[in-house]
Formats: structure tokens, sequence, C-alpha cells
């Protein structure tokens, strides 16, 4: 049976006399299947971060490398996921569902006609760019294939996280969520499989690992594909009449900000991976289990502000800015509540948690400290998550990329690159230098949103 059409459970000018419990339902009922899918990301990397832990430092160093350098290569291209949500979001308000369709099909134009061949070159690359990231032989020879494959697959990432803005745009996160779940069921199988040589697979390791997180993307692409032609061929999918230059112009325009926010995003991150790098292999390898650990936190806060993306996009679509801005303040409020009792969870039980993660007791022992902070600013973090993805959701995109890049890259990577490596402060400085970066961002997304000039901009 098909679904009904994505316009048809969404009516903005509706919500205006809900009280906070009314605006509260419709937030989870959107943010619930995002939660989800994060959790589930999430919970994957875990699984991932503890598979290949189990192979050693080196390993799991190679591993966080390769992901972050990765995530750099695809960052800029998965803007397209937010350009197309805002774009979608909008024309739902004004309910234009071909118009909601066009901003996807823009997006996966642009995949075929750039991020394909970009991916495929970068990865012939990767050898000489992994010997910029690390001094450290074994960790280079263990990453370099495993790059090679993630960046081979880059472009079916890329496409899921367009699918991901369409769905969450029409209000249909719950396909996002049944699709991620087959994603991650095969990407953790496979792993297995491969990583240590069950069933008659041969025993690849890290290598290994790449190629289950690979196919399992493919797979997902496969799926979405599908799932969209079901549910949106009657708006024109894969059809003629929805791509127009103007709309093909705006999805760039919505998206290009956001690609740049998240390349010097990512970019920072493996730069930060590099300074944990020259305090050394230990510290690496709990930089990127404290990292994953992160996520956990901070991906349910993303995916409230994913819905905050979408509700306040078709607010504004039906010149509804006053609900706008209380779906805003509301989604904020609900967003730090599960950072808070996730980022306690990790605070509580530091040990715990990096004893799972790791197989190195020494390397957990320098970890302590620096988890217990990391759980205990998970609110604070929280604020400037949600904000951040709701002013994007207005289309207030270069506001929010210029705070992110300004911040981390004038402030933040100096700072503990000199207080961390320079005057040896070790690995707990740079988690401090982490928490008053993100506290620092949080309060310029309170700045921009109370001053409302967000409201004002045309989609």
């Amino acid at each position: 049976m098909t679904s009904p059409g994505p316009t048809q459970d969404l009516a903005p000018a509706a919500e205006l006399d809900l009280d906070f419990r009314g605006r509260a339902k419709r937030i989870l009922l959107l943010a619930g299947p995002i939660i989800g899918a994060m959790l589930s990301q999430n919970i994957v990397n875990l699984v991932d971060t503890a598979m290949v832990g189990q192979l050693g430092s080196a390993a799991l160093g190679a591993v966080g490398l390769s992901s972050m350098s990765h995530w750099l290569a695809v960052a800029f291209f998965n803007g397209l996921g937010a350009g197309v949500q805002v774009i979608t979001a909008r024309r739902v308000g004004e309910e234009n569902p071909r118009g909601a369709v066009g901003a996807l099909h823009g997006a996966l134009l642009l995949i075929l006609l750039v991020v394909i061949p970009f991916s495929v070159t970068l990865a012939t690359q990767a050898p000489a760019l992994f010997g910029l990231l690390t001094s450290d032989p074994r960790v280079a020879e263990l990453g370099v294939p495993y790059l090679q494959i993630r960046l081979c697959a880059g472009a079916f990432v890329v496409a899921n996280v367009s699918y991901r803005g369409y769905w969450n745009g029409i209000g249909r996160s719950s396909i996002y969520l049944r699709t991620i779940i087959v994603i991650h069921t095969v990407n953790v199988v496979l792993n297995y499989l491969f990583i240590y040589g069950k069933f008659g697979f041969p025993e690849l390791g890290v290598t290994g690992a790449g190629i289950g997180s690979a196919v399992a993307v493919i797979v997902g692409t496969l799926l979405h594909t599908v799932m969209a032609w079901r549910h949106s061929r009657r708006h024109g999918f894969f059809g003629r009449g929805t791509l127009t230059a103007g709309l093909f112009g705006n999805v760039i325009r919505f998206s290009a900000p956001t690609g740049v926010q998240m390349i010097f995003m990512s970019g920072g991150f493996v730069l930060f991976y590099r300074i944990a790098e020259l305090l050394g292999t230990k510290q690496l390898a709990v930089t990127n289990v404290l990292v994953n650990l992160s996520l956990v936190c901070i991906l349910p806060a993303m995916a409230f502000g994913l819905a905050a993306t979408t509700l306040v996009g078709r607010a504004l679509g039906a010149r509804q800015p006053k609900l706008a801005a209380r779906y805003g303040w509301d989604t904020v409020l609900l967003g730090c509540a599960a950072m808070l009792l996730l980022g306690g969870t990790l605070a509580a039980a530091p040990g715990v948690w990096l004893g799972l993660l790791m197989n190195d007791p020494a390397a957990e022992a320098l970890g302590i400290l620096s988890l217990i902070l990391l759980g205990l600013t998970q609110p604070i973090d929280g604020v400037g998550m949600v904000l951040s993805q709701t002013l994007i959701g207005a289309g207030a995109v270069r506001s929010v990329m210029l705070a992110s890049v300004l911040l981390q890259w004038v402030l933040f990577l100096p700072a503990v690159y000199v207080f961390g490596v320079h005057m040896k402060g070790g690995l707990l400085v740079l988690w401090v230098g982490m928490g008053l970066y993100r506290a620092l961002f949080a309060v310029v997304m309170v700045v921009l949103f109370r001053r409302g000039a967000w409201a004002k901009i045309k989609v």
C-alpha cells in the first residue's frame, strides 16, 4: 500500500494553538525515528571500535585516522543532506511536493557528476595522504587499505545522507530509521565475518572492517532508492519536470555553506587526531574511543536538531515565524534532557566504558578524567547542536558555518596544540579545550537564534 503523501500529515497553521505538550509530541514523533537511527549509528560505531580494538592500539589508531580522513573527503558533499532537507521542508510547508522531490533529484545529479569521480580519484592518492597524518609505519600500513575502500564507497555515503534529508524533510523519518537499521545490521555482520575470518571468510583484520562498511552503505543506497520509488513516484521521483535550474541552484546555495562547515569540522577532527598522535599512539587510541563515545551523546541531540530543521522550515514555509521560534526552543529543551542522561552515564562509569572498548589497561587509565569531563559537558554541547540545526533549517547556513569555522580553527585547535603538545599539558588539556570550544559555540548559537533574523530568509 502506498503511504500518504508528504503534505497530508503536515499542517503548520493548525499547530499555533498547541501547548508545550502538544508541540513536544510533534517533535518526538519526528525526532523519535531519527534518534533511533542515530543511536543505531552510535551502537555500530562502538561495536566496530570494540571489534577493531581487539586487534590492538595500532589498528584502533589506524581506523580512527582513516575514518576521520574519509569524513573529511566527503564532508563538503554531505552538505547536500542539509540543503535537501531545508528546501524539502519549506516546500512541504508551501504544499509543493514536486518541489521537494526536485531537491532530491538535484542532489543525486550532483553525486553522479561530481562525487563519484572525485572519491575514486582521491582513493588512488590515499597512500600519500595518509603519510601526512601519522609517523607510525604500522598505523599507516593498516590504515591505507581501509581508507581506500571507504573512499571508493564515498558516493553512496553522500547519497544516503541526501535521502535522509528528503525523508526527514517530508516528515517520513521512520523510513530513514528502517533503512539505517538494515545498513547497520549488514555492517556488523560483515565486519564480524571479514575482521576475524569466521564461517570460511578470509581473516582481513582492519581491511575487513573497511569492506563491511563499504558494502553496507551500498546496500543502503539501493534500499533508499527502492523506498523512494514506492513512496514518492506519484510526486515525480525519477520523473521529468521536478528539477528546474532555479531549484538546482538553491540546492547548491543551501548545501555549499554547510558543506564548507563540514569540511572544516572534519578537517579539524583530523588535525585533532594528529595532535593526539603527537602525544603518543596510546593517546591517539584513547582519543578515537572518546570521540566515538561523544558521538553516542551528540547524535541524539543532532537528531532533535534535524527534527527542528523540518519543523522550523515548514512553519516558515506556511508563514508562521512564531511557531518556528517555539519549535526551536522546545527542541533545545528536549535535546538537552537527552544529552544530560547520556552524558551522565559516561561521567558516572568512565572505567567501565573504556574497558569495554579497549584492550590496553595503560591507555584506559589515560582516558578516565577526559571521559568524565566529556560526559559532564554534553548538555551544553546539546544547546549548540540543536540550535545550529534549527538555524540551518531556517536557511541561516552561512551564519552557522562562520561561527563553527572561526571558533574551531582560530581558537580551539591552536589552543590545544600550544597547551597540550608544546607546553606538555597532555591528553586532558585536549579535552578541556574541546569542552570550552563547544560551550562557546552554544553561546553564539543562542545569540543568533534570539536575534530572529533567520525568520526573514527566503528559500
